[in-house]
């Protein structure tokens, strides 16, 4: 396809934009699939909120985890696709630094002060919930917390031992059953916004 071989010859990331969110689906699913295993560069989609910034009502929290996911990736992209719409494309975005700032890196076997966690959670835009089950919550029961990360597929469940984490597993939010081990997570915010009141009003002012 001509997309494929523009990005594939362009010496830096190349930016789709599509006149919704229909289109830039479609446009992504044909790529991949016409492409197959012949191109080796990455393809992202980054729909539209589909709602104003501090609307009455929040987005879909899918959505907010993609677009969350494709700006965390983006940041040091070197080659590949960017698809997005008209609309997203003529809004304004986080500043790189508030993404970096509010980004989470453990392993297991790293030390976690829950207390200090939790705090972090919840300034991230996290939601304590007494189960998991949709991106941007977490919830802890004795010496295990569950937390579905912005930008992940799957939900993780931690186990503790003390305040050292002796396993991360990812698990299925209907039956929440662990599956897979994993060895390490990074946590991305769940707000692409800051939502305290000095952010609100710094934006009111700004808009």
């Amino acid at each position: 396809m001509a997309i494929v071989n523009s990005v594939e010859q362009s010496e830096s990331p190349v930016l789709l934009i599509t006149p919704d969110i229909k289109t830039m689906e479609s446009l992504s699913e044909e790529i991949q699939f016409f492409a197959g295993e012949n191109y080796e560069f990455p393809v992202y989609t980054f729909p539209d909120w589909e709602v104003l910034p501090y609307d009455t009502f929040s987005p879909y929290q899918d959505i907010t985890s993609e677009r969350i996911r494709t700006l965390s990736k983006i940041i040091r992209l070197n080659k590949g696709l960017i698809i997005t719409t008209v609309a997203t494309a003529m809004s304004r975005l986080m500043p790189v630094s508030y993404l970096t700032a509010r980004v989470i890196n453990f392993s297991s076997g790293d030390t976690l002060e829950l207390d200090h966690f939790k705090n972090e959670l919840v300034e991230f835009g996290y939601k304590a919930v007494s189960q998991v089950v949709e991106h941007g919550e977490f919830a802890f029961r004795g010496s295990i917390l569950d937390l579905y990360p912005m930008g992940r597929q799957s939900p993780i469940r931690i186990d503790l031992f003390d305040n050292i984490i002796d396993s991360i597993r990812k698990f299925d939010p209907e039956t929440q059953k662990s599956i897979t081990a994993i060895n390490e997570i990074n946590i991305l915010p769940a707000n692409e916004l800051d939502f305290s009141e000095s952010g609100i009003k710094q934006f009111r002012q700004s808009w």
